[in-house]
């Protein structure tokens, strides 16, 4: 079911990538740079949820895991308003270099939030918080536009979730009881709207900075926007 569950979830997203094409190499970066955190899986099973992964690469973690992280960046991608004719060259070892180090202190941060005690979930939600809440500081007037791709992150999320839910009522039975809150939307627990939102707010600012770093101006940092990009060879 997990499975099915991330191919649909996978068409939708290319339903609006194809719809959107002045979003579709952000997208696309986007989701690519999320897929790794795919293992996180790892301390989510079985404390949160126990899905029937279809094949499992190792404890908690499934090609299932990376095709749902790679959507859900890819979503947020799309989602960002890019506006018409706005383009910057990237290099890619200043990519590569950004995300090692984000990445390795964002992965260290969580699993020592988990091993301190920390619930998973809430301590990737709580991550994604203090990140939008940082850009808030920074640049004030960009929390509009971050607080936006977050509601409809959520909502198509939550949407999704609630409809896939209501054909395959079974899929419900993933998570575990005793490490969610109890309140349901339609069968849906409230934290993974909650996962969506957060994320949908802060992936904004943090794939800005992987694919432009401090010195790029004309960030969401400083716009409601954020630059088409051109990779160069």
């Amino acid at each position: 079911m997990y499975l099915r569950a991330m191919l649909l979830f996978l068409g939708v997203w290319l339903l609006l990538w194809l719809a959107r094409a002045r979003n579709r190499q952000l997208s696309l970066l986007s989701g690519i740079l999320t897929m790794p955190f795919a293992v996180l899986g790892y301390i989510f099973v079985p404390a949160y949820w126990l899905p029937d992964h279809h094949v499992q690469l190792f404890r908690g973690v499934g090609i299932e895991d990376f095709l749902f992280c790679f959507v859900s960046g890819g979503l947020v991608g799309v989602l960002i308003v890019v506006p018409h004719g706005d383009r910057c060259k990237l290099l890619p070892e200043k990519i590569l270099k950004r995300y090692l180090i984000w990445s390795g202190i964002s992965l260290a941060l969580v699993f020592g939030a988990v091993a301190v005690g920390c619930h998973s979930l809430y301590a990737c939600i709580g991550s994604f918080i203090c990140c939008t809440l940082f850009c808030y500081w920074q640049r004030p007037q960009s929390i509009a536009p971050l607080l936006r791709t977050g509601v409809e992150f959520c909502l198509l999320y939550t949407a999704f979730s609630i409809v896939y839910l209501n054909f395959t009522p079974h899929a419900g039975r993933f998570w575990q009881e005793s490490a969610i809150s109890g309140t349901r939307c339609l069968g849906l627990p409230i934290e993974e709207s909650l996962w969506a939102f957060s994320f949908g707010t802060a992936w904004p600012v943090i794939v800005t900075y992987l694919l432009h770093g401090k010195e790029d101006r004309n960030t969401i940092f400083k716009t409601k926007y954020v630059k088409v990009t051109e990779i160069e060879q």
